[in-house]
């Protein structure tokens, strides 16, 4: 989906084009466009929810005069298609940035299957991320648990390349230990 590639890339911006059914793979006249922010606290649920109320604009707009045969815009320049991704697609790397982790997890969480990582072959769903800090832990290598929260066993910080991640949720039947390396 465009939706998880844009939080995964970074993206601020979205924009929902209303076209024409033709032939072709999505290539029909434009007849509306909506843009819309993607913040930082976005996940793929809040930006499906933005989605969808700007299709909803976008119909109540143009769908009169398509009805009324006014024409739309025909579409410029090459055919763009992001990849088509896989539940696999969803593993952790945690050689990557906090940054970039924490949007791999805000752009697979609900309803998608989620980011993961694994402990000792056990699976480790994350559902929620944030960054924690550049500054602790550096002694710590990508992938090392570095501090359980007293409050829930769910709530742990994990090394990055540039810092340490807070997982605020995740799911898993491994027994999280400070020490541990996630794969």
């Amino acid at each position: 989906s465009p939706i998880n590639w844009s939080i995964i890339e970074g993206r601020e911006r979205f924009a929902l084009h209303m076209f024409l059914i033709a032939p072709g793979v999505d290539d029909g006249d434009i007849v509306g466009v909506r843009l819309y922010d993607i913040n930082p606290w976005d996940d793929c649920r809040t930006v499906y929810y933005k989605t969808a109320i700007a299709a909803a604009e976008l119909i109540a707009e143009h769908v009169p005069a398509v009805i009324g045969g006014e024409p739309g815009m025909r579409q410029r320049g090459a055919a763009f298609a992001y990849p088509k991704r896989t539940p696999a697609d969803g593993h952790i790397s945690w050689t990557d940035t906090s940054e970039a982790i924490c949007r791999l997890v805000r752009a697979t969480t609900r309803p998608y299957p989620g980011a993961f990582s694994t402990l000792d072959g056990v699976p480790v769903r994350i559902w929620r991320a944030q960054p924690f800090s550049r500054d602790l832990f550096g002694d710590s290598a990508p992938a090392d648990v570095c501090f359980i929260t007293a409050t829930s066993p769910r709530e742990f910080v994990v090394r990055s390349l540039d810092g340490t991640v807070l997982v605020r949720e995740a799911d898993t039947v491994a027994k999280l230990e400070v020490g541990a390396r996630l794969g």
